[in-house]
């Protein structure tokens, strides 16, 4: 018995016929479908395992270092304060003065 499918006239069978034909038809269709699709689910497991690998690294803490003071004689005068102490020290004697090597 002939049926009219898809404006072909082809012999009725079963499924099992249909696929036996697209097989031979085919040859390596189905591996090449395994492999296309056991690659991308390898692919993704090897992410996950990478990321899973580095979540269960510590992760170092970072505290915060303080800058290293400079070793070097405190100035004679500061100017941070410099405002505070002009009211009462008078002008002639906030001049500055040099210092010979005999008082040093």
């Amino acid at each position: 018995m002939l049926q009219f499918t898809h404006g072909r006239n082809t012999p009725a069978m079963s499924n099992t016929e249909r696929q036996r034909q697209f097989r031979e038809r085919n040859p390596g269709y189905y591996g090449r479908l395994h492999r296309k699709r056991n690659a991308a689910c390898n692919a993704f497991a090897a992410m996950q395992a990478a990321r899973a690998a580095a979540l269960a690294q510590p992760v170092p803490v970072a505290l915060p270092i303080p800058a290293p003071m400079l070793m070097l004689p405190a100035p004679v005068e500061t100017t941070l304060f410099a405002d505070l102490f002009t009211f009462a020290i008078p002008q002639r004697e906030r001049e500055l003065v040099p210092i010979s090597r005999e008082a040093a």
